[in-house]
C-alpha cells in the first residue's frame, strides 16, 4: 500500500500488472505529474518495438477513482485498455467538482480509445 508522502515508481506498477485480476486505483494509490511527462515516457515505452507484446492477460476489472482527465491518468487509462485482453469491465469515478461539459469531453475520449478485449465496457460516473 503506499503510504502518504511516499511515491513508487510507475514502471514498478507496471511491472506486475500481468499479475492482476483486478486493478482498484484512486487519486492518491497512483498520483501522477501533471504535465504527464512520466505518464507519456511510460506509454512511450510500452509502445516501443521491444514491448509491444506485453499482454496484461489476467486483469478484468479496473475501477479508477478521483479521475480528473489529466493527460497522465488518460494516457494511462489508453494504456489499460490497449494491453488487457480479458477486461470486461473499466469503471471511472471523476473527481467531484468538474462539470458536466468537461465529463462528457473526458467520457467521448475514453470511449474512442482502441480496446484489447472485444467485451471491455467503460462505465464512466460524472
Amino acid at each position: 500500500m503506499c503510504e502518504k508522502g511516499k511515491h513508487f515508481n510507475l514502471m514498478t506498477l507496471l511491472a506486475g500488472l500481468p499479475r492482476l485480476g483486478t486493478l482498484w486505483l484512486d487519486g492518491y494509490s497512483l498520483k501522477l505529474s501533471e504535465d504527464a511527462n512520466e505518464a507519456i515516457g511510460v506509454v512511450n515505452y510500452m509502445e516501443a518495438k521491444g514491448n509491444s507484446d506485453l499482454r496484461l492477460n489476467r486483469l478484468q476489472t479496473v475501477i479508477i477513482c478521483y479521475f480528473n482527465g489529466l493527460k497522465a491518468e488518460v494516457l494511462f487509462t489508453k494504456l489499460l485498455l490497449s494491453h488487457s485482453p480479458s477486461l470486461e469491465r473499466m469503471v471511472i469515478e471523476n473527481i467531484s467538482g468538474i462539470n458536466a461539459k468537461e465529463g462528457l469531453r473526458i467520457s467521448a475520449e475514453l470511449m474512442q480509445f482502441p480496446r484489447a478485449s472485444t467485451k471491455a465496457q467503460i462505465v464512466y460516473l460524472p
